[in-house]
């Protein structure tokens, strides 16, 4: 094999395998074209005597078959682009036409509107203008209690399921960060490492309760992931940080730290029966 077949002759970088493989079947393609090349002269030149033959035996028939179809053209052509043939047939359409619309007939003249000497002519008088309506004061609302900005954190907790022992319950609820509205059907996974174990959805309120294993002797604790259509997987749920009492500038910080994925949460541990953590999901870009 040459070196320009398996190396670049300018660069001496070597050829892949792709191109390698493209210039086989290229090679292949050609080698089965010069197979082909002698076949396809001989078809050819085949063709051309066949020609030969047919136009030497019948050569009076073709061309006085060629004259007769020129001279049919020719008269057709003369024919349809004569304007002097043409013109008389459009001259006497046309005035065909004029004569048989009806001409209009003369009518008597008409004096019904011809001024006569009358009175002047009298008009009832115009009508009083209606008075506009009165203004209708405005209905004012009842000034009532201002609404509520931000999550209801002391919104009454559902019933959670009952602890049994060697158990523990970890419940919330879903915000989003930005807004601070509440999220349905968020899916919350609890994990340890990179194995999801427990599973939960929150429901129209946002609420959500997961019932975990109690083990003493793990150190690592779990880990919150949320999916949520819209929003980053990093899920922000620190018991000592109140988000929702943050400023918008704190919780957008917060928000691009999330959409970077730069979020390294705090363990969670049965301490207590009932643990609560509220789950706060971060807008995608």
């Amino acid at each position: 094999m040459r070196l320009s077949d398996t190396g670049c002759q300018v660069c001496l970088r070597g050829r892949s395998a792709q191109e390698i493989t493209r210039g086989y079947a290229r090679a292949r393609a050609e080698k089965a074209w010069r197979r082909r090349r002698p076949f396809v002269i001989l078809a050819s030149l085949a063709a051309l005597g066949v020609g030969g033959y047919a136009y030497q035996r019948y050569q009076a028939a073709i061309l006085n078959f060629g004259r007769q179809s020129m001279a049919s053209f020719g008269r057709f052509y003369d024919a349809n682009s004569d304007p002097a043939a043409i013109a008389p047939h459009y001259g006497a359409a046309a005035d065909t036409a004029s004569q048989s619309q009806p001409k209009p007939s003369a009518s008597p003249a008409d004096d019904s509107f011809a001024p006569q000497n009358s009175p002047a002519a009298t008009f009832p008088p115009a009508p009083a203008p209606t008075p506009a309506p009165a203004p209708v004061a405005a209905r004012v609302a009842p000034a009532g209690p201002p609404p509520v900005i931000g999550p209801r954190l002391d919104a009454p907790e559902p019933t959670l399921p009952n602890v049994a022992p060697g158990q523990w319950v970890l419940h919330g609820r879903v915000f989003d960060l930005k807004t601070l509205k509440i999220l349905a059907d968020a899916r919350i996974a609890v994990k340890r490492g990179d194995y999801s174990f427990a599973f939960a959805t929150s429901g129209p309120d946002g609420w959500y309760a997961i019932t975990l294993p109690r083990n003493e002797n793990d150190n690592d604790g779990y880990q919150l992931a949320a999916q949520q259509t819209g929003y980053a997987a990093p899920a922000q749920y620190e018991g000592d940080i109140p988000y929702a009492k943050l400023s918008a500038s704190e919780r957008t910080q917060l928000i691009q730290a999330a959409q970077e994925g730069d979020t390294h949460p705090s363990p969670l541990t049965g301490s207590a029966d009932y643990v609560r953590r509220d789950v706060f999901l971060s807008p995608r870009r």
